[in-house]
């Protein structure tokens, strides 16, 4: 999507800050009396935030086509990785993003990707923990890895990420929950500080920038990793990976029971009849209830775009 020039894309900035704040003010209200934790904000993600993203978007891009879609998803698939000769498992992320681009002018999609590992923390810093520092590998240097739990046909299955070091595509989401929801009012309107924040893999976590800009330059492919299109015999490791995760939270139904949500539907979708996606063949049949584990959650928000060359945002 192109620029709305300095002033737009400020103003496109602070929507997505609002909605996200809101999806965060969402999920303590849900949580009642108890303390949000992680996979809860993320879940606050999926089914508050994405409509409001879908209004933002239209508003902004008026002529454009959008379909943004969150899938709550139960069974986060668990990979081994092997840290300093040992052995340990390694769950892959909380939160998946994913952006479709179907450009009238093109004939292939292009297709984003950002895999987030959640965080709460209460500065604009996290220092990794020992126990943590196996998911840290994991990002920071790629082992060769395997699934082993939670993958459903993919276990046991062998992905080899290249290359060996850290990139945009995998980044953790350091969500400060000590800032005020509100803090104050300015020229009329609600002013709501950057809640979430990304940094890269290292050993301390910098918050360094703040998740709505961030989702603003990977709709723009800034940020992110681009993949490929699904087949049968993908090359880059990397797209495989993102597939799979794709794949796996198909026909998935979850609950949160810490957020009173005693079942929602598995996808919450807002769209443009004309805009195409991955997701169109998930009907009211899919959305059965299970009996989860409400500790293994890994959430899905599917952002597809359709424009054509005679398009103007």
């Amino acid at each position: 999507m192109n620029s709305l020039g300095n002033e737009g894309d400020l103003r496109l900035r602070r929507c997505i800050r609002c909605a996200i704040a809101e999806s965060m003010i969402y999920s303590k209200q849900q949580c009642c009396k108890k303390s949000p934790q992680e996979p809860d904000y993320v879940a606050g993600l999926t089914i508050n935030f994405t409509s409001s993203l879908y209004k933002i978007l239209k508003c902004f891009y008026p002529k454009h086509l959008f379909s943004v879609t969150g899938v709550f998803c139960h069974q986060k698939p668990f990979v081994n990785v092997n840290i300093k000769g040992k052995l340990k498992n390694s769950e892959l992320g909380d939160l998946l993003l994913v952006y479709v681009d179907h450009d009238n002018t093109q004939s292939e999609k292009m297709i984003n990707s950002l895999l987030l590992q959640a965080k709460i923390s209460s500065c604009v810093y996290h220092k990794v923990s020992s126990q943590e520092q196996h998911q840290l590998t994991l990002y920071r240097y790629w082992p060769k890895f395997r699934y082993v739990r939670r993958a459903g046909a993919k276990n046991q299955q062998i992905r080899d990420v290249q290359p060996k070091k850290p990139h945009t595509g995998a980044q953790y989401l350091l969500i400060n929950t000590h800032q005020q929801v509100v803090q104050k009012q300015c020229k009329g309107t609600i002013y709501y500080p950057e809640f979430m924040k990304c940094a890269l893999p290292n050993d301390i976590l910098y918050a360094d920038k703040g998740f709505s800009a961030e989702l603003i330059d990977f709709l723009r492919f800034r940020t992110g990793r681009i993949i490929s299109e699904y087949s049968s015999n993908i090359a880059d490791e990397w797209s495989k990976v993102i597939w799979d995760l794709l794949q796996i939270s198909k026909n998935v139904f979850s609950k949160r029971t810490r957020m009173n949500l005693s079942s929602f539907p598995r996808v919450n979708s807002e769209k443009d009849k004309q805009c195409p996606s991955i997701f169109d063949e998930f009907t009211e049949e899919n959305n059965v209830e299970a009996n989860v584990d409400n500790e293994n959650e890994i959430s899905l928000i599917l952002i597809e775009h359709k424009s054509g060359d005679n398009i103007t945002g």
